[in-house]
């Protein structure tokens, strides 16, 4: 849920030098102080990896509302509390728009119904159809379930329409499956709600005891050979007919295939359901040295979207600010860090505007800082663009009229607008001082990630707090201009395996994690 307006602005270090407070000069490039260099050795990568080894593999897809997601949340609790802080949950309701968290909007989303479904002492993700008063799917609040039997029937390939065989369905659970080989015919898209709708009632009316609609094997990309070029969604809903009372919903089909040949007439299952609308925030602050009450706010948001484990797109981020946590743990800093993981990202960025309209007014005047990382580890060859989003209105003019090969040397008063923000400033000496390629140092307007919450609210609802525009977001991508994100992008094949890179996750950590250091110490 990002990446709307793109502008690529990119560096040229033998034209431009960063110093000091973001003046450009051509005398030196900066170096490391012995300081520095010390507190970027306390990065430990090789602890990154295997966190977000375990995110993506044990803890999974984390999609919003779902019993992975709170799963996640516990975790990031446990790992932040084993650093030696004090870490809060911020719930906050999910249903109410960006907008109307703060008053501005009527309630515009509806609660979701997900659980776990578990066989042979294994658990699964299970993603129900959201729902709201007008919805067919009106099972009960909470359901919990233990079936005897299972059958498992496969989706006509090629096809939308379903004629059910004859069988035995009474008191079993029925998984659809989409296929099980990896073929054209087999990737079909999921069906229309309609049809999923009426598969579900026929299965009703012969006495299934739940449904559950496997997703569609994932598909390789014949052109560049990506694993897993595939996105799925939740199931549509759809408000007209008889009501359907038995739970319907999706499995994922790289979590269930490897169960589907145990499921016959003997396989036990538990389903475990619940409705849900809290979103959960996990923040961890660490105080300043001072007793200043100024703050930087590190981001990243922690929740996927329903196609897979989310390894680059937000694991990466997620595990490299729990890195960033347990590493700066004991160091002073003259300003206040706020380790902030966000929820529901890939629904409009509802966790940040939640966690912004809470903030009091004294800590919007002290806001110094938002650093914001999301899709830093890709293993994507092709994505060795570094792009830090600004979301200053200015600058998004520049998105259509430039061209690849025109680059920041050939907008300098694109160059002069991103000057005003220390997290350019900070981020472009940052790079500098680590021996950063600059030739694939980049710069785009964006507003749809987790940063332009803190700049809607600096420059639009609190048009008196502009310091809060001073915000940025971290990724890579596949071109200059910014326009191709990597392919695994919001896919099924966004796993540990597919799609992380440790030294792209360092790169980009060291660049990071020093301009924070120079944003929180305040000495610049």
């Amino acid at each position: 849920m990002k990446k709307l307006l793109l502008l690529n602005l990119a560096f040229i270090v033998c034209f431009w030098q960063l110093h000091g407070q973001g003046n450009m000069n051509t005398e030196r490039t900066p170096v490391l102080t012995a300081e520095e260099a010390a507190f970027l050795k306390l990065l430990d990568y090789d602890r990154a990896e295997y966190l977000a080894q375990y995110l993506a593999e044990e803890i999974g897809n984390r999609v919003a509302l779902s019993p992975r997601r709170d799963m996640a949340a516990d975790w990031l609790m446990s790992e932040l509390a084993s650093y030696g802080y004090n870490p809060y949950i911020q719930e906050f309701d999910f249903t109410l728009s960006q907008n109307a968290q703060t008053g501005w909007a009527k309630n515009t989303m509806a609660p979701t119904k997900n659980g776990l479904i578990w066989i042979d002492g294994k658990h699964y993700a299970y993603y129900g159809v959201s729902w709201s008063a007008e919805t067919v799917y009106r099972y009960d609040q909470r359901e919990e379930l233990e079936i005897t039997g299972a059958v498992v029937v496969v989706w006509q390939e090629q096809s939308q329409a379903f004629v059910l065989p004859h069988g035995d369905y009474r008191d079993k659970a029925v998984f659809v499956t989409m296929g099980t080989v990896n073929t054209d015919a087999a990737r079909a898209i999921m069906p229309a709600a309609a049809h999923i709708y009426e598969l579900s009632l026929t299965l009703q009316n012969a006495g299934a005891a739940a449904v559950f609609f496997q997703t569609p094997p994932p598909r390789n990309n014949p052109v560049n050979g990506a694993v897993g070029d595939t996105s799925y969604g939740r199931l549509a809903n759809t408000t007209d007919g008889t009501a359907i009372t038995i739970p319907v919903g999706t499995t994922l089909y790289h979590e269930t295939v490897g169960i589907l040949p145990l499921l016959d007439e003997e396989a036990k299952i538990s389903l475990n359901l619940y409705t849900n609308n809290v979103g959960k925030n996990v923040i961890a602050a660490l105080p300043s040295a001072t007793d200043s009450k100024k703050s930087v706010y590190v981001t990243a948001h922690y929740d996927t979207t329903g196609s897979g484990p989310g390894m680059n797109d937000n694991g990466s981020g997620t595990v490299m600010l729990l890195e960033m946590a347990r590493a700066f743990k004991g160091w002073d800093f003259g300003y206040n860090i706020v380790f902030f993981f966000c929820d529901y990202e890939e629904g409009g960025l509802r966790g940040a505007y939640a966690f912004c309209a809470e903030m009091t007014e004294e800590e919007r005047e002290n806001f110094v800082a938002n650093y914001n990382m999301d899709m830093i580890s890709t293993s994507q060859k092709d994505c060795v663009h570094f792009f830090l989003n600004i979301s200053d209105i200015e600058l998004r003019p520049y998105a259509t009229p430039l061209t690849v090969d025109q680059r920041l040397i050939h907008v300098p008063e694109a160059v002069e607008i991103a000057k005003r923000y220390d997290v350019f400033n900070h981020s472009y000496l940052a790079g500098q001082k680590v021996g950063f390629d600059m030739e694939f140092f980049n710069i785009c307007y964006d507003t749809t990630t987790d940063h332009y919450a803190f700049v809607r609210f600096g420059n639009g609802y609190y048009a008196n707090h502009t310091n809060m525009m001073n915000a940025v977001e971290y990724d890579w991508r596949q071109n200059e201009k910014g326009t191709g994100f990597e392919t695994l992008y919001h896919k099924v094949g966004d796993t540990y395996a597919n799609n992380f890179n440790k030294e792209r996750l360092k790169m980009a950590g060291n660049l990071i994690s020093l301009a924070i250091y120079i944003s929180a110490k305040g000495a610049y």
